[in-house]
């Protein structure tokens, strides 16, 4: 039987099939698949590798950030403990950013305060690498911003009874004291710092403290240190002439009610290494130190010296120990403060015993030097770009008519969230860094204590002749703004009286 022809078994069919598969392998190869390779290529070239790789190369744990780190010069022991504190209580991705910083940037302390928000000084001992006996002021957390409130002399006087003490004026009334003996710009200034600090000249006795003999002596019943607290105060000076008015008895009580009723006191203490020691504030990112003294002892009616077993207060030219308080303070703190108490109390400007020794200040480590005791407002100068207030005048102390200052000095901290168009090497749009200000406002706010009632008189004509004559006895070398606002001034802004 014969077969029939079969074209799909032809050897030359299978022979033009074959080449017409390769040929349309071959197209789909060249304009579709090829495409879609080109395609892919391109879409893997557009990722940007290097945060992945930074992401898989950035440590993850503390040890490999210390070694990032390495022997960095730093003013504090940067270790272990102090990075899991930053990361336990700050930023939990802070391992991470420091390997990032120091990638890109060569170590300063700096990174702290950018990364953290609290410069290295802070930090340490926040993490615990402060020594036991510091003394720290306690202070509800104020966040990104820090406002310290200082005024001159304050008395309390009750004992004494005399006819002028604030107290015995408004003895009537104490239960509105804040409203009737303030104004109330005054009052809500001194509520609201953060800090409230006066030079107290009337000791809280209980009621066998003896006075010493002498007529213009002042004292108050222990239960009267509560006023301070209604008053704003946080903070008291206590090395001054009248703190010792009823002896060393008198000075104990004192002691013992400010502590009783959480009031931080510098100047003195219940021995030596009390009265010695600095107090210390952590707010707003930096570590602020306080030291006090009085200028010197005049006679035997001021209190002694502290001693090792015995309470006492510091001076400051016949004291061996209070350049190096500054000086020990400056290498603990961000900021130094002396609040000093001098002899001279009634002329307008510090003679030159008083200059000397605020230069010295200056020179050990402070940032600035307020003064008290003076009845009148004393100048303002500039030392080495640090501010020195000779005298703020008295605050609250009797009926006499005078002119007094309340000083602030306002520290910031800045949070800035990062956009792609700020141009930080070591941070992406997504993260945060801060900055820490670090030379504060300060400001002089004018202000009249009359009949035992002080006010705040800023934008007043009162308050811009105080401010006129401050600069006038200051030689002109400051300049106070409109809002009170000190600086040093570039020329002399001595007013010249019209003829």
């Amino acid at each position: 039987m014969r077969r029939k022809n079969n074209l799909f078994r032809s050897p030359v069919f299978n022979i033009l099939a074959t080449l017409l598969l390769i040929a349309v392998l071959a197209f789909f190869y060249k304009y579709a698949l090829s495409d879609y390779t080109n395609n892919l290529e391109n879409d893997l070239e557009t990722i940007n590798t290097d945060r992945l790789n930074q992401v898989e190369e950035a440590p993850k744990t503390a040890d490999e950030a210390l070694n990032a780190i390495g022997n960095a010069d730093s003013v504090r022991e940067i270790d272990i403990s102090l990075l899991e504190y930053c990361h336990d209580n700050i930023r939990d991705d802070i391992y991470d950013r420091i390997f990032e910083y120091i990638e890109t940037n060569e170590y300063s302390d700096v990174m702290w305060e950018e990364l953290c928000g609290y410069t290295l000084r802070a930090l340490y001992d926040l993490a615990g690498g402060y020594t036991e006996d510091y003394n720290y002021i306690e202070i509800n957390d104020i966040g990104d911003s820090l406002t310290l409130a200082f005024a001159g002399d304050i008395s309390l006087d009750t004992t004494a009874k005399h006819w002028w003490s604030p107290l015995v004026v408004h003895a009537n009334n104490r239960t509105n004291l804040l409203e009737s003996a303030f104004s109330a710009e005054l009052s809500e200034k001194m509520i609201g710092a953060d800090l409230f600090s006066v030079n107290l000249e009337s000791p809280f006795i209980s009621g066998d403290s003896q006075p010493i003999d002498y007529k213009w002596r002042h004292g108050s019943s222990a239960e009267n240190v509560t006023v301070l607290a209604t008053l704003g105060i946080d903070m008291v000076n206590i090395a001054n002439d009248r703190i010792y008015d009823y002896s060393a008895k008198g000075l104990t009580d004192t002691l013992n009610a400010l502590e009783l009723n959480k009031i931080d006191y510098i100047g003195g203490g219940k021995n030596l290494d009390d009265a010695r020691t600095p107090r210390y504030l952590i707010a707003c990112g930096r570590k602020i130190a306080f030291v006090s003294a009085a200028q010197t002892k005049i006679d035997n009616t001021m209190a002694p010296e502290a001693t090792a077993k015995a309470a006492g207060i510091i001076y400051a030219t016949n004291s061996t120990y209070f350049t190096a308080m500054i000086s020990e303070a400056a290498e603990n703190a961000d900021y130094v403060i002396v609040y000093t108490d001098w002899s001279n109390g009634t002329n307008e400007t510090p003679d030159a015993s008083q200059a000397v020794l605020a230069h010295n200040f200056v020179e050990a480590g402070a940032d600035i030097v307020i003064g008290t005791k003076s009845t009148v407002l004393q100048s303002i100068e500039y030392y080495e770009g640090k501010p020195i207030i000779y005298g703020l005048g008295n605050f609250w102390y009797e009926t006499d008519s005078h002119d007094a200052l309340l000083l602030e000095i306002n520290f910031t901290r800045d949070t800035v969230y990062n956009t792609a168009s700020v141009a930080d090497s070591h941070f992406d749009a997504t993260q945060t860094r801060y900055a820490i200000n670090d030379e504060p406002v300060i400001s002089c706010l004018p202000c009249v204590q009359n009949e035992a009632v002080t006010r705040l008189v800023l934008g007043t004509e009162a308050g811009n002749e105080i401010i006129t004559k401050l600069v006038n006895i200051s030689d002109g070398k400051i300049a106070i703004a409109e809002d009170g606002t000190l600086s040093e001034a570039e020329a002399s802004s001595k007013v010249t009286p019209a003829e």
